[in-house]
């Protein structure tokens, strides 16, 4: 906000030093002119929040051999892909590059393409046109929430006649690293539960997780490197084998005046959080340092090691994710309840 307002004052002044016979102008509308566009961009940025867009190859969902050769007469191959739980409103393609033996007999050999053994795409093996590149919708009426089966099966012939099912000419090579998925969707608004932290770090978003560590105080001892080195445990413990890309930052107070027209149906009216959106994000620290960001009631509800969760108010597609006390112990505490994943947490939004 205060980067828009001092450009729309260099502005001014630069229109009325080249027009020096022009009227001063009441700042009034460059303040609106500032208030517009910094609703404006919070505004992009809460929508970008909510999108969902990834892409990756097949390769990537493989194990360590990453090869899909189809040898033989009668062959087949799986590559399973995850959807999470947290997106809706899908739209997924697969951009596939193969290559098949130019000794195969056209009308008898084909490529099917069948997800959760629905097909959705056949081709004819032309030995004289070995290399086909070709995009497959993945209809989000077949896909699941969990592990998709994408399978690739061939029927490969090199001759009319009796011929032998494996001989070395009979085989088509899907390119794993060339050949693509890609999915579009929203992230779904959450009304998180602690039990649900585990499904929530969800490893089957793609690519790496992103968290915020947020602080109550600018001012790190080593007691808030041992209680965010906890939460960092706990987080890739949920994860398994996903990379999780950690950032810290400290929380940011509204003003009084900002804090009383954002109250209205807000969970957290007294904290900014322009900065947190687009991730999920973990508030740590003792009730002391955490009460100027939490309403009187909240910070009241803190009478020992406590953990609540709870949709960010800019970006309910995304969580903050409170761990707190009333001293270091019951922080520490908190925070280690939270490392281990296997801990059972209760079905409502806190724990006390």
């Amino acid at each position: 906000m205060k980067d828009i307002f001092v450009l729309t004052r260099k502005i001014s002044l630069r229109y009325r030093q080249r027009n020096p016979e022009a009227r001063p102008v009441s700042p009034l509308p460059q303040v609106a002119l500032a208030a517009a566009l910094f609703l404006v961009s919070v505004t992009v940025a809460a929508e970008d929040s909510f999108r969902f867009r990834q892409e990756a190859t097949l390769a990537s969902f493989l194990g360590p051999e990453k090869s899909l050769m189809l040898r033989n007469a009668r062959a087949g191959a799986d590559v399973f892909f995850p959807v999470s739980d947290r997106i809706e409103t899908i739209q997924a393609n697969l951009h596939l590059e193969f290559t098949n033996s130019i000794s195969l007999v056209q009308n008898r050999s084909q490529l099917r393409v069948s997800l959760n053994g629905n097909v959705l795409a056949q081709f004819r093996l032309n030995p004289d046109r070995p290399t086909v590149v070709a995009n497959i919708e993945l209809p989000e009426r077949l896909l699941e929430r969990g592990y998709n089966r994408l399978t690739f099966g061939a029927s490969q012939h090199y001759t009319e006649q009796c011929e032998d099912p494996n001989a070395p000419e009979l085989w088509t090579r899907i390119d794993p690293v060339a050949s693509t998925i890609r999915l579009e969707g929203t992230l779904a608004s959450i009304e998180p539960r602690l039990s649900q932290l585990s499904n929530l770090m969800d490893r089957k978003l793609w690519g790496p997780f992103e968290l915020s560590l947020v602080t109550g105080t600018t001012l790190l001892e080593d007691k808030h490197l041992r209680w965010g080195s906890l939460i960092s445990q706990g987080a890739p413990l949920r994860l398994d084998y996903v990379p999780l890309n950690v950032r810290w930052l400290p929380a940011e107070q509204h003003t009084k005046d900002q804090t009383k027209r954002r109250r209205q149906g807000r969970r957290f009216p007294r904290m900014a959080q322009e900065a947190l959106v687009g991730r999920d994000a973990v508030l740590f620290g003792t009730r002391k340092e955490l009460a100027p960001f939490l309403t009187s009631e909240q910070a009241s509800r803190i009478v020992g090691a406590y953990l609540s969760v709870a949709p960010l108010d800019d970006d309910p597609a995304h969580f903050l994710l409170v761990i707190s006390g009333t001293n270091d112990a019951e922080v520490e505490l908190a925070a280690t309840a939270f490392a281990f994943p296997n801990v059972a947490f209760p079905e409502a939004p806190e724990s006390m």
